[in-house]
């Protein structure tokens, strides 16, 4: 990251934030960010926003949201039709044997 502060040619006439993080491809096709820092510069000053970043996170609920989509595909998918159990078990035997 300080590689890329140094980039600015005029530090004094710039403003720019720096995120940086993780980037987590999940299930479903969702990407979520585990974030790492957050800088803001500007006028040759530099803020570390990380804390405003949590603050403003601080209310979000991950085990609600993944309640939500979990009902969400769920709802989606009551109109499938789904093979019924019995199909993936192999036929019982005859119970009684006929007589010879």
């Amino acid at each position: 990251m300080l590689t890329l502060e140094n980039l600015s040619t005029d530090a004094t006439n710039s403003e720019y934030i720096i995120i940086s993080g993780v980037q987590i491809h999940g299930a479903l096709g969702h990407t979520f960010w585990w974030p790492g820092s957050i800088t803001h510069f500007s006028d040759g000053m530099k803020t570390d926003l990380s804390r405003e970043f949590e603050h403003a996170a601080s209310g979000y609920d991950l085990g609600k949201w993944v309640h939500a989509k979990a009902t969400e595909y769920a709802q989606q998918a009551s109109g499938m039709s789904l093979p019924a159990v019995s199909s993936f078990c192999p036929p019982s035997p005859p119970r009684h044997l006929p007589s010879p």
